[in-house]
C-alpha cells in the first residue's frame, strides 16, 4: 500500500458522503500505476460530481436536503485499472488508506452508494451487493437485475446500442461484418451481445480483432483491407484507440472505402492535437450513442475556475495545462508557458439580452439553466464529455434516495442524520 499514500483525492465535506471511483488517468505500464492524464472522458466527471453536490447543497437542484444536512463526497482515481481500484477500496474499508498524519480519519459510517465508471470495477463491486450507481458502466452483463440487485444506471446499457447497430446493418444489407474492440471487459461484453443480435438478423462476423492484442493500428487496417468485407463494428471509447485507428486509415490508400459502425460517438476534440482533421476519415461511419450536449449551468460553473486560485480539485491543474496546451510552473510538457492563468478561464460567459417573449417562456417553464449567460469555450475546443450529464443525474438520484431515507428514518422535518 506504500504506493498509494501520496495519491491525490477529491474531498468534499458533508454529513453524507458519496464515494466515487473515477478514471482520471490511463493505466500505467505496470499494474497499479497510473499513466497519462485522461484529458477526455475522465477529468470532467470529477467536476460534474462536485458541481452536482454543490448545487444540491445550495438548494438549486431538483432534490433538496433539509437545513442542517449537507451532501459530500470523496473521489479516488482508479486509473482504468480494475485491480488498482479494487485494492483502493479494500484498503479503504480495512482502515489503512487514506491516512492523514499517519491516522485513518475517513468516516466510513457516512458512506452511501458508490459512484463508479469502469465496467469491470462496477461488475465486481455490484457482485458484492454493495449499493452502486454508475454513470459510465454500459456492459450488457449489468442488465441482469436478479444478480445485480443494488445496481442502478444513469446511462443506457450497450444492449440498446448494439441491437440498433445490428438492425441497421441488416437494413443496409451488410452480410459480413468485421469487429474491432478495446481490450477491456465492457467492450468485450458488448461485442458478445452484438454477436447475438447479428445472428438473430441472419448476419455473420467475418473476422474479429482487438486493439493492442492483435497488432498495431497499421496491421489492423491491413487485416481489414485484405478482407472481403469493408464494414467494421468498433467497440471502444472515443478517447482511446480511435485517433490511432483513423490515423492509420488515413495513411492507407486502400482503406478509403471502410465503413465503421461505432458504439460511441466520435467527436472533436480528439485526445491530442493532430494536424489533420481525422474525422474526415470517418465520413463513411455510423455512430451510435449519446451526443455531448452543452450544459449552460455546468459551463457557468467552470467559468470561475483558475489554476492559481482553485485548489479544491487536485486534478484541475493538469487539466488546465492539457486544455490550453501550455505549461504551469515547473512543467515542461508543452512548448510554451500558460499566459495569465488567473485571467484566462476555460469557459467564457457573455451577457446577452433575450427578447421578452422568450424570457417569459423560460421563466414560466422553469428552465432556469437557459437563463444563464451563454458560455463559450475559451480555446474553442471545450465539449462536455458524454458521461458528464449521467454523472450529474447519478449524484441527484443518490441524493433523492438519501433524502427519502432521512425522511423515513428521522422524520420529514429532519435537521441532522439520526442514528436509526
Amino acid at each position: 500500500m506504500y504506493m498509494f499514500h501520496n495519491q491525490d483525492l477529491l474531498t468534499i465535506p458533508g454529513d453524507i458522503l458519496i464515494p466515487a471511483m473515477f478514471d482520471v488517468h490511463y493505466p500505467g505500464s505496470l499494474p497499479y500505476v497510473c499513466g497519462d492524464f485522461r484529458y477526455k472522458n475522465g477529468f470532467q466527471n470529477t467536476e460534474a460530481f462536485k458541481f452536482a453536490i454543490e448545487r444540491i447543497n445550495s438548494g438549486n437542484a431538483s432534490v433538496k436536503f433539509n437545513a442542517g444536512v449537507k451532501l459530500g463526497g470523496i473521489g479516488f482515481d482508479g486509473c482504468m485499472d480494475d485491480s488498482r481500484a479494487s485494492t483502493l477500496v479494500a484498503a479503504l474499508y480495512a482502515g489503512v488508506y487514506p491516512l492523514e498524519n499517519g491516522r485513518f480519519t475517513t468516516p466510513l459510517e457516512r458512506f452511501t452508494h458508490w459512484l463508479t465508471y469502469s465496467n469491470g470495477f462496477t461488475i465486481g463491486t455490484a457482485s458484492y451487493e454493495m449499493p452502486v450507481v454508475t454513470p459510465g458502466a454500459t456492459s450488457p452483463l449489468l442488465d441482469d437485475k436478479t444478480k445485480y440487485t443494488n445496481l442502478f444506471r444513469t446511462i443506457p446499457s450497450d444492449t440498446v446500442i448494439v441491437k440498433a447497430m445490428a438492425q441497421t446493418a441488416k437494413i443496409l444489407g451488410f452480410e459480413y461484418i468485421i469487429t474491432l474492440n478495446a481490450p477491456e471487459k465492457g467492450a468485450r461484453d458488448s461485442l458478445e451481445e452484438f454477436r447475438k443480435y447479428l445472428k438473430a438478423e441472419g448476419l455473420c462476423i467475418g473476422a474479429s480483432y482487438e486493439f493492442e492484442t492483435d497488432g498495431t493500428m497499421e496491421q489492423l487496417i491491413d487485416y481489414i483491407v485484405s478482407s472481403s468485407s469493408r464494414v467494421v463494428a468498433v467497440f471502444a471509447d472515443p478517447d482511446r484507440h480511435i485517433e490511432g485507428l483513423l490515423t492509420a486509415k488515413s495513411r492507407n490508400n486502400a482503406a478509403t472505402n471502410i465503413i465503421f459502425l461505432s458504439n460511441r460517438i466520435w467527436s472533436n476534440p480528439m485526445i491530442s492535437d493532430v494536424p489533420l482533421n481525422l474525422l474526415a476519415y470517418a465520413e463513411r461511419s455510423l455512430m451510435f450513442g449519446m451526443p455531448q450536449v452543452p450544459l449552460p449551468a455546468f459551463r457557468n460553473y467552470l467559468s470561475n475556475k483558475y489554476p492559481n486560485t482553485y485548489h479544491e480539485n487536485p486534478w484541475f491543474y493538469q487539466f488546465y495545462q492539457d486544455f490550453f496546451k501550455c505549461n504551469l510552473g515547473g512543467n515542461w510538457k508543452y512548448p510554451s508557458s500558460c499566459l495569465n492563468p488567473n485571467g484566462r478561464p476555460i469557459i467564457t460567459c457573455k451577457l446577452v439580452y433575450l427578447p421578452l417573449d422568450i424570457l417569459f417562456k423560460l421563466i414560466i417553464s422553469g428552465d432556469f439553466d437557459q437563463l444563464l449567460f451563454p458560455c463559450f469555450p475559451a480555446s474553442g475546443s471545450f465539449v462536455e464529455d458524454y458521461t458528464v450529464l449521467p454523472t450529474i443525474h447519478a449524484v441527484e438520484a443518490i441524493a433523492h434516495g438519501v433524502h427519502k431515507t432521512l425522511q423515513l428514518k428521522c422524520g420529514s422535518d429532519y435537521a441532522y442524520v439520526c442514528s436509526k
